[in-house]
């Protein structure tokens, strides 16, 4: 493998300017030793395809998402793929054949729509994807020729073949983070606001005649479930972080763009530009707060897609002075300022209850500033000015640096 190096090198150096994708034995050589590590890391008996099969989609994934429903009795179980009356409402409450009938209707349809969330979840999400035509959240496809450059480079940086095959592992995590970061966007965004949108529909077709002997207390299941569901994705979510370090130190500013770039792909019908003035964001970052930062640039991109006109432009901004830095996130908005300003003042003055029913975003970061970059002076501020949302976050990085 050193002597592989060493002609690589050579190679890079004396063709750099008019390196294309060819046949070229080196390029496939560099495709096939990265591709050799790829599949060991995705495929092997302990890879990670192995693990998302055993301990998430055929192990703990639907035991934690639909339990509850089926123990509140709002989600049926199937036999012979038909799903089965659930007599417990009707032998509770005397529900007549006809409220029996229609609450078998109403359950069976909403049991679908959950077991049919769950199962696009693990179908479809929880998936290594590594040719284009492939499903898969945990994306590891790479055209050829970026693949092979990539391997090219990590091949001039190995000293041997263990060095080499570290290299390609490390630069797999880090693909494996992006994916990560993805996936616990999809969870808290669109597989929460899901389930409680199906909750919200439940909630609105049980209100007929014939169900009213059981109005009151199936009302209080449904809300007692949207609070444990509300739980159960934070547990699930927790699984998507890497629980060891694999990482480096960071830059400031090469993580806004990866968190940028990522955000926006979730966002495919509504692309945007941004404008970046970054003052003292070539910082580098300890990898332990990695995270912390990670989400807080993920709520407010977040934030800004949503809540923006199309084709509006965004700007993010930092600057830097005395160990203090100041983020900015501005975009225009498609509600007036009076209004917005005052659903920020709720938010900001009503955490506990916010977080009882579903959590908020702007005290999610408001609690990372303040206790997990470890400084209660840290603070979020946002408001409404002149047709755009500003958001401005103060962080101490004095202890957070390297």
């Amino acid at each position: 493998m050193a002597h592989f190096a060493e002609m690589v090198a050579h190679f890079c150096r004396n063709n750099h300017a008019n390196v294309k994708y060819t046949d070229n034995a080196i390029y496939q050589v560099a495709y096939n030793l990265y591709d050799g590590v790829r599949d060991k890391f995705l495929f092997s008996k302990f890879g990670l395809g192995t693990y998302l099969s055993t301990r998430i989609r055929h192990g703990v994934l639907e035991g934690e998402l639909r339990s509850d429903f089926v123990a509140n009795n709002l989600v049926l179980n199937k036999t012979n793929e038909k799903y089965v009356n659930n007599v417990y409402w009707s032998r509770t409450y005397g529900l007549d054949e006809r409220g029996n009938n229609e609450l078998y209707k109403m359950l069976s349809k909403f049991s679908e729509k959950v077991d049919d969330l769950i199962s696009y979840f693990k179908s479809d999400v929880l998936q290594i994807k590594i040719i284009e035509t492939q499903k898969g959240f945990f994306n590891y496809d790479i055209n050829p020729e970026t693949l092979s450059l990539e391997a090219l480079e990590i091949a001039i940086q190995a000293k041997d073949s263990d060095e080499f095959s570290m290299l390609v592992i490390k630069n797999l995590w880090q693909i494996t983070e992006r994916n990560l970061q993805t996936i616990r966007l999809y969870i808290k965004d669109y597989l929460s606001d899901s389930f409680h949108k199906l909750l919200n529909e439940l909630s609105t077709e049980a209100n007929i005649p014939e169900l009213a002997p059981i109005r009151d207390d199936f009302y209080r299941t449904i809300s007692d479930i949207r609070t444990n569901t509300n739980q159960k994705l934070t547990r699930i979510e927790s699984w998507f972080y890497i629980q060891e370090s694999k990482f480096d130190d960071f830059k400031l500013d090469e993580l806004l763009r990866i968190v940028w770039d990522s955000t926006g792909k979730f966002y495919p019908k509504k692309p945007r530009v941004c404008n970046f003035e970054l003052q003292g964001a070539e910082i580098t970052i300890n990898a332990s707060y990695g995270i912390h930062f990670s989400d807080i640039l993920r709520i407010f991109l977040t934030n800004m897609f949503k809540n923006s006109p199309s084709n509006s432009e965004f700007k993010i901004s930092t600057k830097l002075k005395d160990k203090i830095l100041i983020l900015t996130f501005e975009n225009f908005i498609i509600v007036n300022d009076i209004d917005l300003n005052k659903e920020f003042e709720i938010i900001m003055e009503a955490p506990n209850k916010l977080l009882l029913e579903g959590g908020s975003g702007l005290i999610k970061a408001q609690k990372i500033v303040k206790y997990d970059l470890g400084d209660i002076n840290n603070y979020v501020c946002i408001r409404a000015d002149e047709g755009k949302c500003i958001a401005t976050i103060r962080i101490n990085i004095e202890d957070l640096t390297i």
